[in-house]
């Protein structure tokens, strides 16, 4: 059994959606996800540290799915140590923003992710491993990103991206899209809820089912030449085969 816990992460606790999956390897059980919270007591570590700890009761492996980039682009950094004000950088500025998994995730889908090195994404980014280092300390355990679904450690992490997600699965320009997924039979939420879930809640879902098609092995997985690159700069793990064009 894996618990699956579907972070869409954002800056501020109350845009941060929480879903939590149960899968037993062929069903993929959602219960009702949330939102984050100001509320003392509610804030989103609580939450995951919570679902966390109860899986690890249950003897259940745990993999957290985050709507967030987990690393920056290689050069980046050397690039930015080199530079003076007023002088020009000699790196192409789609090399220093962007990542290999970006244009990848592009060159698939022809949906381009946020450059996590020119863009406001980089607070969320910080916020995500913010949340990752919160958790190892207060539950004093490890929190591996996973590189491969081979060998996925007990308690582990990866980057995923929801509309990515959407569009390998062929629902992104349905009216609906989890009812898409829920009709096709990717999941089933545990307790069914009339209430209307909201932009992060739903992303938050999509980060769960996301997590269950890399549990699968039927992500993308970084080309052999790119495993050094990918372990640096992260990975978003999206289903392989399209079924709809992002047109």
């Amino acid at each position: 059994m894996h618990t699956i816990i579907g972070i869409d992460c954002a800056t501020q606790e109350e845009k941060t959606g929480l879903a939590l999956g149960h899968f037993d390897r062929r069903t993929l059980d959602v219960e009702p996800p949330a939102l984050g919270s100001k509320k003392p007591g509610h804030m989103r570590v609580d939450v995951v540290a919570r679902w966390i700890m109860a899986a690890i009761a249950r003897d259940a492996s745990v993999l957290i799915a985050l709507d967030a980039p987990l690393g920056w682009p290689e050069r980046l950094g050397p690039a930015l140590t080199a530079h003076r004000a007023g002088q020009p950088i000699g790196v192409d500025a789609d090399e220093l923003f962007r990542r290999h998994t970006d244009a990848e995730i592009e060159r698939r889908l022809g949906k381009r992710p946020l450059d996590v090195g020119a863009n406001l994404i980089a607070r969320t980014a910080y916020s995500a491993l913010k949340l990752l280092a919160r958790l190892r300390e207060d539950m004093e355990k490890p929190i591996h990103v996973a590189a491969s679904p081979d060998h996925v450690p007990s308690l582990a992490a990866i980057e995923v991206y929801p509309a990515a997600t959407l569009l390998a699965h062929g629902v992104a320009h349905t009216d609906d899209p989890l009812e898409a997924l829920h009709g096709q039979g990717v999941f089933r939420f545990s307790t069914l809820s009339s209430r209307r879930l909201s932009e992060h809640e739903r992303d938050a879902v999509t980060c769960v089912v996301a997590g269950m098609d890399f549990l699968l092995k039927r992500a993308v997985r970084p080309p052999d030449e790119k495993l050094d690159i990918a372990r640096k700069e992260g990975w978003i793990w999206v289903l392989g085969e399209t079924t709809e064009s992002s047109a």
